[in-house]
Protein backbone atom coordinates (compact mmCIF):
# COMPACT_ATOMS: atom_id res chain seq x y z
CA UNK A 1 0.00 0.00 0.00
CA UNK A 2 1.07 3.55 -0.87
CA UNK A 3 0.82 4.66 2.44
CA UNK A 4 3.26 2.10 3.98
CA UNK A 5 5.95 2.58 1.39
CA UNK A 6 9.34 4.21 3.62
CA UNK A 7 10.69 4.66 -0.12
CA UNK A 8 8.63 7.21 -0.68
CA UNK A 9 8.81 10.92 0.42
CA UNK A 10 7.61 13.85 0.27
CA UNK A 11 4.07 11.63 -0.68
CA UNK A 12 0.84 13.59 -1.03
CA UNK A 13 -2.31 11.64 -1.51
CA UNK A 14 -5.43 12.71 -3.04
CA UNK A 15 -8.81 11.25 -3.75
CA UNK A 16 -11.48 11.84 -6.37
CA UNK A 17 -14.99 11.35 -4.83
CA UNK A 18 -17.85 12.54 -7.08
CA UNK A 19 -20.04 12.97 -4.40
CA UNK A 20 -19.91 15.04 -1.33
CA UNK A 21 -19.64 12.57 1.25
CA UNK A 22 -18.31 10.18 -0.37
CA UNK A 23 -14.59 11.30 0.17
CA UNK A 24 -15.19 11.52 4.18
CA UNK A 25 -16.27 7.49 3.83
CA UNK A 26 -13.38 6.77 2.73
CA UNK A 27 -10.97 8.32 4.39
CA UNK A 28 -12.89 7.32 7.57
CA UNK A 29 -12.05 3.58 6.18
CA UNK A 30 -8.69 4.01 5.51
CA UNK A 31 -8.04 5.47 8.76
CA UNK A 32 -9.79 2.11 10.55
CA UNK A 33 -7.31 -0.04 8.12
CA UNK A 34 -4.31 2.08 9.19
CA UNK A 35 -5.17 2.10 13.01
CA UNK A 36 -4.64 -1.73 13.04
CA UNK A 37 -1.05 -1.74 12.07
CA UNK A 38 2.01 0.70 13.67
CA UNK A 39 1.09 3.38 11.42
CA UNK A 40 0.31 5.94 13.97
CA UNK A 41 -2.08 8.63 12.22
CA UNK A 42 -4.25 12.02 12.51
CA UNK A 43 -8.05 12.51 11.24
CA UNK A 44 -9.98 12.28 9.88
CA UNK A 45 -11.10 16.11 11.87
CA UNK A 46 -13.20 18.79 10.96
CA UNK A 47 -11.19 21.98 10.52
CA UNK A 48 -9.05 23.71 7.89
CA UNK A 49 -6.52 21.34 6.56
CA UNK A 50 -3.42 23.96 8.06
CA UNK A 51 -5.36 23.20 11.47
CA UNK A 52 -5.36 19.32 11.17
CA UNK A 53 -1.71 18.94 9.64
CA UNK A 54 -0.37 21.25 12.10
CA UNK A 55 -1.66 19.23 14.98
CA UNK A 56 -0.56 16.13 13.74
CA UNK A 57 3.07 17.74 13.29
CA UNK A 58 2.46 18.11 17.00
CA UNK A 59 1.51 14.35 17.52
CA UNK A 60 4.49 13.12 15.27
CA UNK A 61 1.85 11.54 13.32
CA UNK A 62 2.96 9.77 9.87
CA UNK A 63 0.06 9.87 8.02
CA UNK A 64 -2.51 12.87 8.29
CA UNK A 65 -6.29 12.68 6.94
CA UNK A 66 -7.49 15.97 6.16
CA UNK A 67 -10.55 16.15 4.03
CA UNK A 68 -11.54 18.23 1.61
CA UNK A 69 -8.83 20.37 0.07
CA UNK A 70 -10.60 23.48 -1.39
CA UNK A 71 -8.43 26.54 -1.11
CA UNK A 72 -4.35 27.27 -1.83
CA UNK A 73 -4.00 27.37 2.29
CA UNK A 74 -5.25 23.72 2.19
CA UNK A 75 -2.24 22.79 -0.39
CA UNK A 76 -0.03 24.52 1.56
CA UNK A 77 -0.53 22.54 4.34
CA UNK A 78 -0.36 19.46 1.92
CA UNK A 79 3.29 20.60 1.26
CA UNK A 80 4.18 21.57 4.93
CA UNK A 81 2.89 18.30 6.25
CA UNK A 82 4.84 16.23 3.32
CA UNK A 83 8.16 17.99 3.68
CA UNK A 84 8.13 17.33 7.75
CA UNK A 85 7.73 13.42 6.43
CA UNK A 86 3.96 13.33 7.21
CA UNK A 87 1.52 11.97 4.37
CA UNK A 88 -0.88 13.92 3.50
CA UNK A 89 -4.36 12.37 2.16
CA UNK A 90 -7.26 14.63 1.33
CA UNK A 91 -10.23 14.91 -1.27
CA UNK A 92 -11.41 17.24 -4.25
CA UNK A 93 -14.73 16.40 -4.78
CA UNK A 94 -16.27 16.56 -8.29
CA UNK A 95 -18.02 14.95 -11.24
CA UNK A 96 -15.02 14.09 -13.67
CA UNK A 97 -11.32 13.24 -12.74
CA UNK A 98 -10.16 15.95 -15.41
CA UNK A 99 -11.53 18.39 -13.07
CA UNK A 100 -10.27 17.27 -10.13
CA UNK A 101 -7.10 17.08 -11.79
CA UNK A 102 -7.17 21.00 -13.13
CA UNK A 103 -8.50 22.09 -9.20
CA UNK A 104 -4.78 20.11 -8.18
CA UNK A 105 -2.93 22.03 -10.77
CA UNK A 106 -4.42 25.66 -9.93
CA UNK A 107 -3.07 24.55 -6.01
CA UNK A 108 0.52 23.92 -7.00
CA UNK A 109 3.45 24.07 -7.37
CA UNK A 110 3.76 20.34 -6.73
CA UNK A 111 7.41 19.96 -7.91
CA UNK A 112 9.54 17.87 -5.95
CA UNK A 113 6.54 16.08 -4.69
CA UNK A 114 4.91 12.53 -5.25
CA UNK A 115 1.44 13.74 -5.78
CA UNK A 116 -1.04 10.60 -6.73
CA UNK A 117 -4.94 11.11 -7.31
CA UNK A 118 -6.65 8.13 -6.68
CA UNK A 119 -10.09 7.61 -8.68
CA UNK A 120 -12.84 5.21 -9.45
CA UNK A 121 -12.85 7.00 -13.00
CA UNK A 122 -11.26 5.78 -16.03
CA UNK A 123 -9.54 8.37 -17.24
Amino acid sequence: MRLRDASIRHCITVLHAKRQGEGEWILGNAAARLMRGNVKIFGPETGTAADVVEHALRIDAKVVFTGELRRDEDALAFRRAASFGVRPVGVITCIRLGEAKMRLETMGPWTGYDVAILSSDRQ
